[in-house]
């Protein structure tokens, strides 16, 4: 039995855990180690990582968005941001996944991953607005924004 005041042998744990996917597991020891230990940000977003694998996105977000401003730049804070941009695209707040992207960038203007994700969020709002026009205008929109910009006429013919 592992001792429960030992948080970095459970962190280690968690993490070996989580590596090998049994969420559940890797959640028990870095909910332990946060008992201990409450303001440690690497475990609270593996914490929150193992939230969004066992398909609690709630959860996840909470732990993740507290634990991401917290973390040092580097590989974690990107998967976390990452994380952070999934959670909302999958239940169409693309709102708050650009303003994690608007983070992300700057700081990975050159990770693939992260520029899937801007991508895909920006195409998103993009078509979101290109049929809000088309709804709007019936062919109005569509004859003044060939007057206007000749770009935009490919999002409303």
């Amino acid at each position: 039995m592992l001792d429960p005041n030992n948080s970095e042998a459970r962190a280690k744990l968690g993490f070996v855990l989580f590596m090998r996917g049994d969420w559940a597991g890797a959640a028990e020891d870095f909910q332990q180690v946060l008992k201990a230990q409450p303001h440690l940000a690497n475990a609270q977003a593996v914490l929150g990582m193992c939230q969004k694998r066992l398909g609690r996105p709630a959860e996840a977000r909470k732990l993740l968005a507290e634990a991401f401003p917290r973390l040092p730049a580097g590989a974690l804070q990107t998967q976390v941001g990452l994380e952070l941009v999934e959670i909302p695209y999958q239940t169409d707040d693309l709102d708050r996944a650009v303003d994690v992207v608007r983070t992300l960038l700057p700081a990975n203007p050159k990770n693939v991953d992260v520029l899937y994700s801007a991508a895909r969020v920006y195409a998103d709002l993009a078509n979101r607005s290109r049929d809000a026009l088309a709804a709007a205008g019936q062919g109005k929109i569509s004859a003044l924004c060939r007057l206007r910009s000749p770009t935009l006429m490919w999002f409303v013919t």
